[in-house]
């Protein structure tokens, strides 16, 4: 009996095996949101330029 649940614990699925598995899922949509947030920057930027220019000039 003890036999078989050693067996069975060995092929159990650790906590620390799916934080690893959910950072390597997760690094793609990590890096796409930095591009995005960097593309978001420059677009309100922008908008504030033409804001202010519409106002002061």
């Amino acid at each position: 009996m003890e036999r078989v649940i050693a067996d069975a614990q060995q092929g159990l699925v650790t906590r620390a095996y799916l934080d690893q598995a959910l950072q390597r899922e997760l690094a793609p949509i990590r890096a796409e949101i930095a591009v995005l947030k960097w593309m978001m920057g420059v677009v309100i930027g922008g908008l504030i330029a033409l804001i202010i220019k519409s106002f002061f000039a």
